[in-house]
């Protein structure tokens, strides 16, 4: 059994060992994916290193330096939130995924970090949510406190559309210095939050080197729609300092209550303070579900590529609002339907669409299996509407992931 151990820390050094070549080649995977034009989900996350230490950084954002606030804010800041953030670091922990990458020197080993919040703890195992994002594409998944001390992640359930997933860490699998180290948070209410709240984003922004990181701001909004590949996220958006590796991190209120999960940013030389969560009224019955059946079934159009024509947009191209065909795999339910790229959907049983998130809210009044009627203006044809019908298809089954006409991933 110590033999066993042995080679199974080897083999976790080793997997740091790629995450630190990776950094040095310059080619950490994961760290952006940009969403729709401009916002980039980051896949690097919280850690523990060594036990918790009592001190905490506080990024303290938006000050404009009036002596009131000059002199006031700092105590008050410290004084109410000090301790909160102390206590949330026990709940964001740090994950490290084993990646294999194409480099200009050929296939190389490397790693990807992100963010957890303990969810669970249970009698033999933990249970940790995370984003989807954070795990794409990864091989072995460890839970890292330091560099000496990491352990073997599952995944338990995950889905893309939300962009959630759910690990689980088994308790005799953790370092023996750290067996007590990890706790839960409680969970908020996120239809109580309002603009202007305060609220902290507590994870591992940017490299390991910077795990429990708190970056304090307020709420900006209660309601936004980021979209990427074909996807639309509603999230919470808050100034708090968010870069790559907060992903699947905790932001909290002040009284340390959970409300939401880091998901993304807008990344652009021209933008600051724009980060985005996936408020926890969201994320708790998904998780449950994820927990139980480890995957979440979504009605899908079954079209490989897709994004929305704005109003914007479709004026100063002068072709209708709607979902704009990228391209169609042959033998998808689009294809069946006698879908082309180009197509332009403007309605879906006589709904009609105006934005990516009108989709998701269509799709969910049916099932998979459900056949509906698209109207569809076929440009390259002419702008005379004609009637398709499309029968939907499991998320899940689909042969090839939705993606974004105005972002190409591959």
């Amino acid at each position: 059994m110590q033999q066993d151990k042995t080679k199974k820390h080897g083999r976790f050094r080793k997997a740091l060992a790629w995450f630190l070549g990776s950094v040095l080649a310059g080619s950490l995977i994961g760290l952006a994916l940009v969403v729709a034009l401009d916002i980039s989900f980051n896949n690097t996350r919280s850690s523990h290193s060594a036990p918790k230490a009592k001190t905490v950084s506080v990024t303290e954002n938006g000050y404009s330096g009036n002596s009131t606030q000059a002199k006031v804010a700092p105590v008050v800041l410290n004084d109410q939130l000090k301790q909160t953030a102390e206590e949330a670091q026990h709940a964001v922990v740090s994950i490290v995924a084993h990646v294999s990458m194409d480099t200009v020197f050929g296939r190389q080993e490397g790693a990807s970090i992100g963010s957890g919040v303990v969810y669970k703890i249970e009698k033999d195992s933990i249970i940790i949510v995370t984003n989807a994002h954070v795990i794409e594409g990864a091989g072995d998944l460890y839970l890292y406190f330091d560099v000496e001390n990491l352990a073997p992640l599952t995944i338990k359930g995950q889905d893309s559309e939300q962009d959630l997933a759910v690990l689980e860490v088994k308790k005799e699998d953790l370092p023996e210095a750290y067996k007590d180290d990890l706790a839960t948070i409680e969970w908020g209410d996120s239809d109580k939050v309002r603009v202007g709240d305060t609220c902290m984003a507590v994870g591992c922004p940017y490299s390991l080197e910077y795990t429990d990181s708190a970056a304090l701001g307020i709420i900006s909004s209660t309601q936004r729609e980021i979209s990427y590949d074909g996807k639309t996220l509603t999230v919470m958006q808050t100034d708090a300092a968010i870069n790559p590796g907060n992903s699947g991190g905790a932001v909290i209120d002040s009284d340390g209550r959970l409300i939401g999960i880091v998901s993304a940013k807008i990344e652009m030389n021209s933008v600051e303070g724009m980060g985005f969560f996936i408020p926890v009224n969201t994320v708790r019955p998904i998780v449950d579900q994820l927990i139980d059946q480890g995957s979440i079934d979504h009605p899908s159009l079954g079209i490989a590529k897709y994004d929305v024509i704005s109003e914007s947009i479709a004026e100063i191209y002068d072709v209708p609002v709607g979902l704009i065909v990228y391209s169609v795999t042959p033998g998808s339910a689009g294809d069946k339907a006698g879908l082309v790229s180009g197509d332009i959907i403007t309605e879906i049983d006589g709904q009609t669409i105006k934005e990516l998130a009108d989709i998701n809210r269509m799709l969910d009044q049916y099932k998979v299996g459900d056949t509906v009627e698209l109207t569809v203006i076929r440009v390259r044809g002419g702008q005379e509407p004609v009637k398709m019908q499309l029968t939907l298809v499991s998320s899940l089954a689909q042969d090839k992931a939705s993606g974004s006409f105005f972002n190409d991933r591959e």
